[in-house]
């Protein structure tokens, strides 16, 4: 859908909500978040199941009885004009993760790295014992199993035959790297974990405030999961390299926190989730990201 489309669609809604001057407050995946007053919208031009986001206010809802050290999504109203979907929510604070580190120093940018990696354990605190491995929030695509592999295992069937006719031409050996990685996550992936799991964690779903801290984690959203928590560090680890502000020194920096943690078995997990996610992602609409990583043979060649 390009712009003239979408703007064609939110106009409406802008209109109907009398907002005269809109300003963009962010732009994600699924929408684009407005100013609305002390609260804020966020209009979805590309979703038509209404069910889906009351299913995330729900879950916000559930989200939002926990003490964290930042804030959280939280919609208040679910509600579409000609058929248009859009949300009125909590006006989370702060700048884009990706924006704020541009001009920062190396002692500030291991601050707010230090604060990134810290964040998303604290949503990995919470865990769900008596649900299923796999999604949290319900739609005609969600997945969930008696076991985290098993849950990997048929969300890589499912991506891999939705993009298949898209990716097969793109990248080397790709029918025997989807077998491949159906067995590299029997022997490496197993856990019996089950945290909450963003799966979508990267600079720009966190806001940072003056002080460096984290002020707000965003975009719980059909990707999030009960598993294994070091789905979510991997990408910690291996995402940055999406924005290009990031530097060589950052990856070093964050690999050495990590490794305190969970020793250096860390890195295979990087590793391992960074092709399964590149298999994950492979449906975005720029696919270089998955076409780097899974046309990379040296990293396939370290578990083969």
């Amino acid at each position: 859908m390009n712009d003239d489309n979408i703007q064609y669609k939110i106009q409406p809604i802008l209109k109907q909500l009398h907002i005269a001057s809109p300003i963009l407050l962010g732009k994600g995946g699924e929408g684009l978040v407005y100013e609305y007053g002390n609260d804020a919208i966020k209009i979805y031009p590309h979703i038509l199941d209404i069910q889906y986001l009351k299913s995330i206010q729900n879950f916000q809802h559930t989200l939002s009885k926990y003490k964290f050290s930042f804030d959280v999504p939280q919609v208040y109203e679910v509600d579409q004009i000609n058929g248009v979907l859009y949300t009125i929510e909590k006006r989370l604070k702060g700048i884009q993760m990706d924006q704020k580190i541009i001009n920062l120093n190396t002692t500030d940018r291991q601050k707010v790295y230090k604060n990134y990696y810290d964040a998303i354990r604290q949503i990995h605190a919470i865990t769900f014992p008596t649900l299923p491995y796999g999604n949290i929030i319900k739609t005609t695509q969600s997945i969930n199993s008696d076991s985290w592999t098993d849950y990997l295992i048929k969300v890589l069937i499912q991506k891999t035959t939705k993009t298949h006719s898209s990716m097969a031409h793109r990248i080397s050996n790709y029918d025997q790297k989807i077998e491949t990685m159906k067995l590299l996550i029997k022997k490496y992936l197993l856990s019996n974990q089950k945290c909450l799991i963003h799966c979508d964690y990267f600079l720009n779903n966190v806001l940072v405030n003056d002080s460096l801290d984290i002020s707000a984690i965003l975009d719980f959203s059909q990707h999030s999961a009960v598993g294994d928590p070091k789905l979510d560090i991997a990408s910690v680890l291996t995402w940055n390299e999406i924005d290009p502000n990031v530097k060589q020194e950052d990856y070093i920096f964050l690999y050495d926190v990590a490794k305190k943690d969970y020793g250096d078995e860390i890195i295979t997990y990087a590793d391992l989730y960074l092709l399964f996610s590149s298999f994950y992602f492979a449906d975005m609409e720029d696919p270089n990201f998955s076409m780097k990583h899974l046309n990379d043979n040296k990293l396939w060649s370290k578990y083969s």
